[in-house]
C-alpha cells in the first residue's frame, strides 16, 4: 500500500487550522472573562468610594487610598489596565484627581490608587 505523502501534508494543514482556531477561542474567552471580572471588582469599588471618602473627609483627610494596585494592573507600558483603568478613569471624571502612589505606610509600599478633592 503507497502512502499518500500530499493527503498527509492537507490532514497535517487541517488540523493546524483548527487547533489555531481552537486557541484563538480559548483566548477570546479568556479575554472576555477577565473583561467582566474586572468590570465586577471595579463597579465593587466605585460602589465604596463615596461613602469612604465621606468618612475620610469628615475625619479631616483631603484624600483617600481607594484601591491597591496588583501587579497585572500596569501592562509593559506602564498603563493601567483591568478594574484600577475602570476606577481611575471613573474618579478622573468625578474630578476625584486620582493619582497612583506608593504608600509605605499601607501595605509595604505597594501602589495604591488615591483620590484627591
Amino acid at each position: 500500500m503507497d502512502i499518500d505523502v500530499s493527503r498527509l501534508k492537507e490532514l497535517t494543514k487541517i488540523a493546524k487550522t483548527e487547533i489555531a482556531l481552537q486557541e484563538e477561542e480559548r483566548r477570546k474567552e479568556r479575554e472576555l472573562a477577565e473583561e467582566v471580572h474586572a468590570k465586577q471588582v471595579a463597579e465593587e469599588v466605585i460602589a465604596g468610594i463615596p461613602i469612604f471618602a465621606e468618612r475620610k473627609a469628615g475625619a479631616g483627610y483631603n484624600e483617600a487610598a481607594v484601591m491597591e494596585l496588583p501587579p497585572s494592573a500596569l501592562d509593559a507600558k506602564g498603563s493601567l489596565n483591568g478594574a484600577p483603568k475602570i476606577v481611575f478613569e471613573y474618579c478622573k471624571k468625578q474630578g476625584l484627581n486620582p493619582t497612583l502612589e506608593h504608600r509605605e505606610e499601607l501595605d509595604m509600599g505597594c501602589l495604591q490608587l488615591v483620590i484627591h478633592w
